[in-house]
């Protein structure tokens, strides 16, 4: 038979950075009253959005990159500290979302700018826009959790395959049926993304640095191979200048973009 693994709390937040990391207790309770000793501990990772109108952006709580790093620190360092030992987590949901009715709204404000039009097409379209908050966070918690590979057993973006049976237009559906009645003829949503983003990125870890505290970057070897993967955590465009040794050997560069257009 299977092993069975046994965990928990899959608490829905992972905020516990916040107050100065006073909120880390509310994790910490729940590793004292299991001793320390279940096979896995998890929660899920989710930043929150909304119109931002001085911005003229989505801004809100973002819990992705330093500061669920600095959860994972904090509650490995406890675990060592209190019991010696470190503990495995399990991220069952990561992603972004907006929050509000009221910014949901100016989404489909948005659509209706950069995507004239109507019909499912046109829904596909506007959902898009969602898309894209939810990968780009989706991505930028991976890259966390890359960097932590002694702790994370598992982490997993709330991207389902399709929902038809239940919410054909539910919005983190991988897989949307034409017109949301025609299961024979699917579409991808423009979550596909995430999977197109990590694509071919394997291979033996190899050691780069980064100066910029705000790009996010891992790099691998992968048989002749140099992979060079980086995420910009900023809210503005950022210029890079790669130093990479016998740079003459090189003799062939490709570049995979995931980003908003201006």
């Amino acid at each position: 038979l299977p092993s069975v693994k046994i965990g928990g709390p899959c608490s829905s937040v992972a905020y516990y950075y916040r107050k100065n990391y006073q909120n880390l207790e509310h994790f910490t309770q729940f590793i004292d009253n299991t001793n320390c000793a279940l096979d896995f501990y998890s929660f899920h990772v989710y930043d929150y959005l909304h119109w931002d109108r001085t911005k003229n952006d989505f801004t809100g709580r973002v819990t992705t990159g330093l500061p669920v790093a600095g959860v994972l620190d904090a509650l490995n360092n406890y675990a060592v500290n209190t019991y010696g030992t470190e503990i495995k987590m399990v991220i069952s949901e990561l992603g972004g979302y907006v929050s509000d009715n009221e910014s949901k709204k100016m989404v489909e404000s948005l659509g209706r700018i950069y995507f004239p039009g109507s019909g499912f097409e046109w829904d596909m379209q506007v959902k898009s826009i969602h898309d894209f908050i939810k990968v780009s966070s989706a991505i930028a918690n991976t890259m966390v959790f890359m960097d932590h590979p002694h702790m994370i057993e598992k982490a997993v973006p709330f991207i389902i395959l399709e929902s038809f049976g239940w919410d054909p237009q539910y919005g983190a559906s991988l897989l949307v049926a034409d017109n949301y009645t025609d299961k024979s003829n699917w579409y991808e949503s423009e979550l596909v993304n995430f999977f197109q983003f990590f694509a071919g990125v394997d291979g033996r870890r190899v050691k780069g640095f980064c100066s910029d505290p705000d790009i996010q970057f891992h790099s691998f070897v992968n048989q002749n191979e140099l992979l060079l993967v980086m995420n910009n955590m900023s809210n503005h465009s950022e210029s890079l200048q790669f130093d990479i040794p016998d740079q003459d050997r090189i003799s062939k560069i490709s570049v995979r973009r995931f980003g908003r257009q201006n």
